[in-house]
Protein backbone atom coordinates (compact mmCIF):
# COMPACT_ATOMS: atom_id res chain seq x y z
CA UNK A 1 0.00 0.00 0.00
CA UNK A 2 1.71 3.29 -1.11
CA UNK A 3 1.66 6.14 1.81
CA UNK A 4 -0.42 9.30 1.08
CA UNK A 5 -0.04 12.67 2.98
CA UNK A 6 -3.86 11.77 3.32
CA UNK A 7 -3.49 8.10 4.61
CA UNK A 8 -2.50 7.59 8.28
CA UNK A 9 -0.45 5.07 7.13
CA UNK A 10 3.11 7.07 7.39
CA UNK A 11 6.06 6.53 10.44
CA UNK A 12 4.68 9.57 12.34
CA UNK A 13 1.27 7.19 12.76
CA UNK A 14 2.97 4.93 15.35
CA UNK A 15 4.53 7.61 17.36
CA UNK A 16 0.91 8.93 17.28
CA UNK A 17 -0.94 5.54 18.72
CA UNK A 18 1.98 4.64 21.02
CA UNK A 19 1.23 8.27 22.74
CA UNK A 20 -2.53 7.47 22.89
CA UNK A 21 -1.73 3.91 24.67
CA UNK A 22 0.70 5.57 27.17
CA UNK A 23 -1.78 8.57 27.93
CA UNK A 24 -5.02 6.28 28.33
CA UNK A 25 -3.63 3.70 30.69
CA UNK A 26 -1.35 6.41 32.56
CA UNK A 27 -4.77 8.22 32.97
CA UNK A 28 -6.54 5.37 34.09
CA UNK A 29 -3.85 4.29 36.15
CA UNK A 30 -3.26 7.15 38.08
CA UNK A 31 -7.08 7.30 39.33
CA UNK A 32 -8.16 3.64 39.21
CA UNK A 33 -5.12 2.49 41.15
CA UNK A 34 -5.77 4.42 44.62
CA UNK A 35 -9.41 4.83 44.21
CA UNK A 36 -10.38 2.28 46.84
CA UNK A 37 -7.69 3.47 49.33
CA UNK A 38 -9.77 6.90 48.24
CA UNK A 39 -13.31 5.78 49.15
CA UNK A 40 -11.70 4.28 52.14
CA UNK A 41 -9.91 7.09 53.48
CA UNK A 42 -11.04 10.04 52.63
CA UNK A 43 -14.68 9.39 51.88
CA UNK A 44 -15.07 6.64 55.10
CA UNK A 45 -16.45 4.02 53.34
CA UNK A 46 -16.56 0.58 54.10
CA UNK A 47 -15.27 -2.34 52.41
CA UNK A 48 -18.87 -3.23 51.73
CA UNK A 49 -19.49 -0.34 50.14
CA UNK A 50 -16.26 -0.60 48.03
CA UNK A 51 -16.90 -3.62 46.84
CA UNK A 52 -20.31 -2.64 45.65
CA UNK A 53 -19.15 0.03 43.96
CA UNK A 54 -16.45 -2.16 42.23
CA UNK A 55 -18.68 -4.55 41.44
CA UNK A 56 -20.69 -1.87 39.56
CA UNK A 57 -17.62 -0.71 37.41
CA UNK A 58 -17.19 -4.12 36.40
CA UNK A 59 -20.84 -5.38 35.66
CA UNK A 60 -22.01 -1.78 33.94
CA UNK A 61 -19.16 -2.24 31.49
CA UNK A 62 -21.04 -5.53 30.14
CA UNK A 63 -24.08 -3.52 29.44
CA UNK A 64 -22.44 -0.58 28.13
CA UNK A 65 -19.97 -1.94 25.48
CA UNK A 66 -22.31 -3.51 23.07
CA UNK A 67 -23.93 0.48 22.64
CA UNK A 68 -20.54 1.94 22.11
CA UNK A 69 -19.86 -0.71 19.53
CA UNK A 70 -23.33 0.00 17.80
CA UNK A 71 -22.79 3.98 18.02
CA UNK A 72 -19.19 3.35 16.62
CA UNK A 73 -20.22 1.26 13.68
CA UNK A 74 -23.18 4.16 12.63
CA UNK A 75 -20.81 7.28 13.29
CA UNK A 76 -16.89 5.61 13.31
CA UNK A 77 -14.50 5.02 15.96
CA UNK A 78 -12.93 8.59 15.98
CA UNK A 79 -15.62 10.11 16.91
CA UNK A 80 -17.09 8.20 19.43
CA UNK A 81 -13.57 7.87 21.39
CA UNK A 82 -13.27 11.64 21.37
CA UNK A 83 -16.49 12.07 22.96
CA UNK A 84 -15.48 8.95 25.16
CA UNK A 85 -12.14 10.67 25.65
CA UNK A 86 -13.33 14.25 26.13
CA UNK A 87 -16.31 13.64 28.27
CA UNK A 88 -14.89 10.99 30.75
CA UNK A 89 -11.43 13.12 31.50
CA UNK A 90 -14.08 15.23 32.71
CA UNK A 91 -16.10 13.24 34.38
CA UNK A 92 -13.29 12.37 36.94
CA UNK A 93 -13.52 15.42 38.87
CA UNK A 94 -16.75 14.47 40.02
CA UNK A 95 -15.19 12.36 42.79
CA UNK A 96 -13.01 15.11 44.28
CA UNK A 97 -16.08 16.37 46.98
CA UNK A 98 -16.13 14.35 49.48
CA UNK A 99 -19.38 12.91 49.58
CA UNK A 100 -21.50 9.64 50.79
CA UNK A 101 -21.60 5.90 49.40
CA UNK A 102 -24.83 6.80 47.53
CA UNK A 103 -22.78 9.56 45.28
CA UNK A 104 -19.61 7.51 44.85
CA UNK A 105 -22.36 5.04 43.05
CA UNK A 106 -23.93 7.22 41.07
CA UNK A 107 -20.56 9.22 39.42
CA UNK A 108 -19.09 5.53 39.03
CA UNK A 109 -22.24 4.50 36.72
CA UNK A 110 -21.23 8.18 35.14
CA UNK A 111 -18.11 8.07 34.76
CA UNK A 112 -18.07 4.03 33.49
CA UNK A 113 -20.27 5.10 30.92
CA UNK A 114 -17.79 6.93 29.17
CA UNK A 115 -14.72 5.02 30.10
CA UNK A 116 -15.78 1.60 29.49
CA UNK A 117 -14.95 2.08 25.27
CA UNK A 118 -11.94 3.90 25.38
CA UNK A 119 -9.85 0.65 25.53
CA UNK A 120 -11.77 -1.46 23.16
CA UNK A 121 -11.78 1.25 20.34
CA UNK A 122 -8.23 2.20 21.05
CA UNK A 123 -7.33 -1.81 20.43
CA UNK A 124 -9.56 -1.76 17.49
CA UNK A 125 -7.98 1.22 15.60
CA UNK A 126 -4.24 -0.45 16.27
CA UNK A 127 -5.37 -3.86 14.87
CA UNK A 128 -6.49 -1.98 11.79
CA UNK A 129 -3.78 0.42 11.67
CA UNK A 130 -1.20 -2.86 12.46
CA UNK A 131 -2.99 -4.97 9.59
CA UNK A 132 -2.49 -2.29 7.06
CA UNK A 133 1.13 -1.27 8.13
CA UNK A 134 3.57 -4.29 8.32
CA UNK A 135 6.06 -1.66 10.07
CA UNK A 136 4.47 -1.67 13.12
CA UNK A 137 3.14 -4.68 15.27
CA UNK A 138 0.33 -4.56 18.43
CA UNK A 139 2.48 -5.45 20.86
CA UNK A 140 4.77 -2.87 20.30
CA UNK A 141 1.57 -0.35 20.26
CA UNK A 142 0.35 -1.97 23.48
CA UNK A 143 3.70 -2.10 25.11
CA UNK A 144 2.87 1.07 25.88
CA UNK A 145 -0.07 0.79 27.82
CA UNK A 146 2.14 -1.63 29.91
CA UNK A 147 4.76 1.33 30.24
CA UNK A 148 2.10 4.04 30.61
CA UNK A 149 0.56 2.36 33.95
CA UNK A 150 4.30 1.52 35.28
CA UNK A 151 4.49 5.07 35.31
CA UNK A 152 1.30 6.29 36.74
CA UNK A 153 1.51 4.43 40.13
CA UNK A 154 4.99 5.16 40.54
CA UNK A 155 4.49 8.97 40.09
CA UNK A 156 1.40 8.86 42.11
CA UNK A 157 2.60 6.53 45.05
CA UNK A 158 5.33 10.00 45.22
CA UNK A 159 3.00 12.40 44.58
CA UNK A 160 0.88 10.93 47.17
CA UNK A 161 3.78 11.91 50.08
CA UNK A 162 2.76 15.57 49.38
CA UNK A 163 -0.80 15.83 48.19
CA UNK A 164 -3.85 14.69 49.33
CA UNK A 165 -5.41 11.45 47.66
CA UNK A 166 -8.03 13.86 46.01
CA UNK A 167 -5.10 14.64 43.85
CA UNK A 168 -5.17 11.35 41.80
CA UNK A 169 -8.09 12.98 39.94
CA UNK A 170 -6.77 15.94 38.08
CA UNK A 171 -3.65 14.11 37.52
CA UNK A 172 -5.79 11.29 35.44
CA UNK A 173 -8.13 14.49 34.12
CA UNK A 174 -4.80 16.23 32.56
CA UNK A 175 -3.42 12.97 30.84
CA UNK A 176 -6.85 11.56 29.39
CA UNK A 177 -7.61 15.22 28.17
CA UNK A 178 -4.50 15.39 26.58
CA UNK A 179 -4.70 12.57 24.77
CA UNK A 180 -8.16 13.65 23.72
CA UNK A 181 -6.64 16.73 21.99
CA UNK A 182 -3.84 14.49 20.14
CA UNK A 183 -6.50 12.43 18.69
CA UNK A 184 -9.04 15.13 17.76
CA UNK A 185 -5.56 16.83 16.19
CA UNK A 186 -3.09 14.71 14.99
CA UNK A 187 -5.05 11.23 14.57
CA UNK A 188 -6.62 10.42 10.93
CA UNK A 189 -8.63 7.67 10.62
CA UNK A 190 -7.94 4.85 8.35
CA UNK A 191 -10.08 4.50 5.74
CA UNK A 192 -10.54 0.76 5.53
CA UNK A 193 -11.63 -0.32 9.29
CA UNK A 194 -12.70 -3.93 9.82
CA UNK A 195 -15.90 -3.99 11.96
CA UNK A 196 -15.87 -3.40 15.40
CA UNK A 197 -16.77 -5.67 18.07
CA UNK A 198 -20.12 -6.23 18.88
CA UNK A 199 -21.48 -8.36 21.53
CA UNK A 200 -24.90 -9.43 21.59
CA UNK A 201 -27.05 -11.73 23.01
CA UNK A 202 -28.09 -13.34 19.69
CA UNK A 203 -24.53 -13.85 18.60
CA UNK A 204 -23.88 -15.12 22.16
CA UNK A 205 -26.58 -17.70 21.85
CA UNK A 206 -25.71 -18.72 18.40
CA UNK A 207 -22.16 -19.16 18.98
CA UNK A 208 -22.55 -21.28 22.35
CA UNK A 209 -25.26 -23.15 20.18
CA UNK A 210 -22.42 -24.73 18.08
CA UNK A 211 -19.89 -25.20 20.63
CA UNK A 212 -21.09 -26.62 23.90
CA UNK A 213 -17.04 -26.97 24.81
CA UNK A 214 -17.18 -23.49 24.43
CA UNK A 215 -19.67 -22.29 27.01
CA UNK A 216 -17.91 -24.35 29.70
CA UNK A 217 -14.73 -22.68 28.60
CA UNK A 218 -16.53 -19.32 29.06
CA UNK A 219 -17.84 -20.12 32.46
CA UNK A 220 -14.92 -21.55 34.02
CA UNK A 221 -13.36 -18.70 33.23
CA UNK A 222 -15.83 -16.37 34.80
CA UNK A 223 -15.37 -18.77 37.89
CA UNK A 224 -11.45 -17.72 37.64
CA UNK A 225 -12.59 -14.31 37.98
CA UNK A 226 -14.18 -14.38 40.65
CA UNK A 227 -10.74 -15.52 42.63
CA UNK A 228 -8.93 -12.52 40.54
CA UNK A 229 -9.45 -8.98 42.18
CA UNK A 230 -6.73 -9.41 44.47
CA UNK A 231 -4.20 -9.50 42.07
CA UNK A 232 -6.04 -6.52 40.28
CA UNK A 233 -6.66 -3.66 41.53
CA UNK A 234 -7.75 -4.96 45.15
CA UNK A 235 -4.03 -5.56 45.85
CA UNK A 236 -4.41 -1.71 47.33
CA UNK A 237 -6.33 -2.35 49.85
CA UNK A 238 -4.24 -5.21 50.53
CA UNK A 239 -1.22 -3.48 50.74
CA UNK A 240 -2.69 -0.98 52.97
CA UNK A 241 -3.96 -3.19 55.53
CA UNK A 242 -0.13 -4.94 56.00
CA UNK A 243 0.89 -1.82 56.60
CA UNK A 244 2.16 -0.49 53.30
CA UNK A 245 2.22 3.51 52.50
CA UNK A 246 1.25 5.11 49.59
CA UNK A 247 4.58 4.63 47.51
CA UNK A 248 4.60 0.93 48.36
CA UNK A 249 1.17 0.59 46.33
CA UNK A 250 2.98 2.82 43.20
CA UNK A 251 5.93 0.69 43.57
CA UNK A 252 3.93 -2.97 43.48
CA UNK A 253 1.36 -1.87 41.02
CA UNK A 254 4.70 -0.88 38.51
CA UNK A 255 6.65 -4.22 39.02
CA UNK A 256 3.03 -5.83 38.48
CA UNK A 257 2.80 -3.75 35.09
CA UNK A 258 6.68 -4.21 33.83
CA UNK A 259 6.99 -8.14 34.48
CA UNK A 260 4.08 -8.21 31.82
CA UNK A 261 6.67 -6.85 28.63
CA UNK A 262 8.73 -10.09 28.06
CA UNK A 263 5.44 -12.42 28.16
CA UNK A 264 3.64 -10.14 25.72
CA UNK A 265 6.42 -10.16 23.42
CA UNK A 266 7.83 -14.14 23.47
CA UNK A 267 4.01 -15.10 24.23
CA UNK A 268 4.16 -17.01 20.31
CA UNK A 269 7.34 -18.84 21.15
CA UNK A 270 5.74 -19.95 24.77
CA UNK A 271 2.47 -20.83 22.94
CA UNK A 272 4.55 -22.87 20.41
CA UNK A 273 6.63 -24.58 22.70
CA UNK A 274 4.32 -25.63 25.79
CA UNK A 275 0.69 -25.23 24.49
CA UNK A 276 -1.75 -22.74 25.68
CA UNK A 277 -3.70 -25.68 28.20
CA UNK A 278 -0.52 -26.03 29.84
CA UNK A 279 0.15 -22.39 30.00
CA UNK A 280 -3.08 -21.38 31.02
CA UNK A 281 -2.92 -24.04 34.02
CA UNK A 282 0.69 -22.79 34.81
CA UNK A 283 -0.23 -19.33 35.21
CA UNK A 284 -3.27 -20.18 37.58
CA UNK A 285 -0.97 -22.28 39.59
CA UNK A 286 1.21 -19.14 39.89
CA UNK A 287 -1.53 -16.84 40.89
CA UNK A 288 -2.34 -19.92 43.77
CA UNK A 289 0.68 -19.63 45.12
CA UNK A 290 0.62 -15.86 45.10
CA UNK A 291 -2.28 -15.91 47.29
CA UNK A 292 -0.63 -18.31 49.41
CA UNK A 293 1.95 -16.16 50.25
CA UNK A 294 0.14 -13.03 50.67
CA UNK A 295 -2.39 -14.76 53.50
CA UNK A 296 1.23 -15.26 55.49
CA UNK A 297 3.39 -12.50 54.70
CA UNK A 298 3.24 -8.96 57.04
CA UNK A 299 6.15 -7.09 55.17
CA UNK A 300 5.27 -4.65 52.35
CA UNK A 301 9.03 -5.66 50.75
CA UNK A 302 7.89 -9.35 50.07
CA UNK A 303 4.46 -7.97 48.15
CA UNK A 304 7.16 -6.41 45.52
CA UNK A 305 8.96 -9.70 45.26
CA UNK A 306 5.31 -11.50 44.63
CA UNK A 307 4.75 -8.89 42.51
CA UNK A 308 7.11 -9.36 40.14
CA UNK A 309 5.32 -12.99 38.80
CA UNK A 310 2.80 -11.07 37.92
CA UNK A 311 3.98 -11.02 34.30
CA UNK A 312 2.90 -15.33 34.57
CA UNK A 313 -0.38 -14.57 36.27
CA UNK A 314 -2.27 -12.09 33.69
CA UNK A 315 0.19 -11.83 30.66
CA UNK A 316 0.54 -15.78 30.44
CA UNK A 317 -2.95 -16.37 30.75
CA UNK A 318 -4.12 -13.85 28.66
CA UNK A 319 -2.20 -14.88 25.88
CA UNK A 320 -3.19 -18.35 26.70
CA UNK A 321 -6.86 -17.78 26.22
CA UNK A 322 -6.86 -15.89 23.09
CA UNK A 323 -4.91 -18.79 21.80
CA UNK A 324 -7.14 -21.42 22.90
CA UNK A 325 -10.08 -18.98 21.62
CA UNK A 326 -8.40 -18.39 18.27
CA UNK A 327 -8.25 -22.46 17.70
CA UNK A 328 -11.45 -23.43 18.94
CA UNK A 329 -13.69 -20.41 17.15
CA UNK A 330 -14.28 -20.03 13.16
CA UNK A 331 -13.09 -16.76 11.97
CA UNK A 332 -16.66 -14.99 11.48
CA UNK A 333 -16.96 -15.59 15.62
CA UNK A 334 -13.58 -14.54 17.08
CA UNK A 335 -15.07 -10.69 17.14
CA UNK A 336 -17.70 -12.19 19.73
CA UNK A 337 -15.54 -14.52 21.79
CA UNK A 338 -13.26 -12.01 22.36
CA UNK A 339 -15.84 -9.69 23.86
CA UNK A 340 -17.74 -12.62 25.48
CA UNK A 341 -14.13 -13.77 27.29
CA UNK A 342 -14.02 -9.45 28.29
CA UNK A 343 -17.71 -9.98 29.58
CA UNK A 344 -17.11 -12.68 31.59
CA UNK A 345 -13.64 -12.78 33.18
CA UNK A 346 -13.49 -8.90 33.72
CA UNK A 347 -17.06 -8.21 33.94
CA UNK A 348 -19.02 -10.75 35.61
CA UNK A 349 -16.18 -12.95 37.31
CA UNK A 350 -14.35 -10.14 38.83
CA UNK A 351 -17.40 -7.88 39.02
CA UNK A 352 -18.44 -10.91 41.09
CA UNK A 353 -15.65 -10.93 42.36
CA UNK A 354 -15.33 -7.27 43.93
CA UNK A 355 -18.89 -7.65 45.63
CA UNK A 356 -18.02 -10.35 47.47
CA UNK A 357 -14.52 -9.97 49.20
CA UNK A 358 -15.59 -5.87 49.70
CA UNK A 359 -18.28 -7.66 51.91
CA UNK A 360 -15.35 -10.28 53.29
CA UNK A 361 -13.01 -7.34 54.20
CA UNK A 362 -15.37 -5.78 56.50
CA UNK A 363 -15.66 -9.06 58.14
CA UNK A 364 -12.33 -11.26 57.97
CA UNK A 365 -9.74 -8.65 56.37
CA UNK A 366 -7.44 -9.06 53.33
CA UNK A 367 -5.17 -11.28 54.37
CA UNK A 368 -7.55 -14.16 55.68
CA UNK A 369 -9.30 -13.56 52.01
CA UNK A 370 -6.17 -14.44 50.42
CA UNK A 371 -6.13 -17.42 52.46
CA UNK A 372 -9.49 -18.82 51.24
CA UNK A 373 -8.61 -17.01 47.68
CA UNK A 374 -5.78 -19.93 47.47
CA UNK A 375 -8.55 -22.61 48.44
CA UNK A 376 -10.41 -21.11 45.61
CA UNK A 377 -8.48 -21.34 43.06
CA UNK A 378 -7.17 -24.78 43.77
CA UNK A 379 -10.38 -26.01 43.15
CA UNK A 380 -10.90 -23.72 39.69
CA UNK A 381 -7.54 -25.63 38.98
CA UNK A 382 -8.90 -28.63 39.35
CA UNK A 383 -11.74 -27.89 37.09
CA UNK A 384 -9.45 -26.75 34.32
CA UNK A 385 -7.34 -29.98 34.59
CA UNK A 386 -10.65 -31.84 34.44
CA UNK A 387 -12.32 -29.75 31.72
CA UNK A 388 -8.94 -30.05 29.43
CA UNK A 389 -8.45 -34.09 29.95
CA UNK A 390 -12.21 -34.29 29.27
CA UNK A 391 -11.72 -32.32 26.23
CA UNK A 392 -8.76 -34.39 25.30
CA UNK A 393 -10.83 -37.59 25.33
CA UNK A 394 -13.65 -35.98 23.16
CA UNK A 395 -11.05 -35.26 20.98
CA UNK A 396 -12.59 -31.40 21.01
CA UNK A 397 -9.02 -29.81 22.43
CA UNK A 398 -6.32 -32.06 20.83
CA UNK A 399 -5.02 -29.00 18.76
CA UNK A 400 -4.75 -26.55 21.46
Amino acid sequence: MKLTKNNILRPESTFILKTAFFLSTFGASAWLTFFYIYLEDSAGLRGGQIGIIAAVQQFATIFMLPVWGLLADKFGRRKVLLIALCISSLSLLLFMPEAGFKYYLLMMLFVVLFTSPVNTLLDSIALDFVQQYKKSSYGELRLWASIGWSSATLLIGQLLNIFPLQIIFPVATTAIFLNFLIMLFLYKPLKIQTNPQVLSIKNAYNLFAKNRFLMIFFFLLMLYGTASPPVFLFLNLYIKEIGGTASDIGIAFAIQSVSEFPFFFWGKYLITKFGAKKLLVFSMIVTAVRFGFFSIINDPAYVFVLSSFHGITFAVFMISVIDILHKLIPVEWKATAQSLFYASFFGAGIGLGNLVMGYMKDIIGMQKIMYYDTIWTAFIIIAFTAFFGYGRIKNKLMKI
